[in-house]
């Protein structure tokens, strides 16, 4: 684990400085874009949320990690040898839209509930479990949106 700069780091080695201004400046400006992309989505109805996140990902993708698709593409190339490479391409794009709207949507879970956007096969389980006041352990599985539980929960 690399420890925190202190502020004589900024007047020491280059490597020194490039790791203060990492930790103190770019990781902190990082931290408050998410905080404000986060807090905007929140106040977006739910399904422009979502859409936001099927495009803002790719597009984030596209300029800063290519070689993200491209690794994408070439799995869905392995996976499926039957596929052409175009196919493949449009699969690894939509992976990563898929992506983003599951992003995304971590800002808005707390509407899916009222929404109905969530089915329970068997609530009475859960609200007898809730309602013994003993602490309670859910198995799930992990497909699409997983942590929505929480909103159950």
């Amino acid at each position: 684990m690399n420890k925190q700069p202190t502020f004589r780091d900024l007047f020491g080695s280059s490597q020194d400085r490039r790791a203060w201004v990492r930790y103190w400046v770019i990781d902190v400006a990082s931290g408050l874009f998410d905080i404000a992309i986060h807090s905007m989505l929140r106040m977006l109805p739910t399904d422009v949320s979502s859409w936001v996140g099927t495009w803002l990902v790719p597009a984030v993708v596209k300029c800063a990690k290519p070689e993200w698709i491209d690794q994408t593409t070439q799995n869905y190339q392995t996976l499926f040898p039957e596929m052409d490479a175009q196919a493949c391409r449009s699969q690894a794009l939509l992976y990563w839209r898929t992506i983003g709207r599951a992003i995304t949507e971590i800002s808005v879970y707390h509407r899916f509930w009222d929404a109905g956007r969530i089915t329970l096969e068997d609530d009475g389980a859960l609200a007898d479990a809730n309602a013994s006041g003993r602490p309670v352990v859910v198995i799930s599985l992990h497909l699409g949106n997983w942590d929505l539980g929480r909103v159950v929960i």
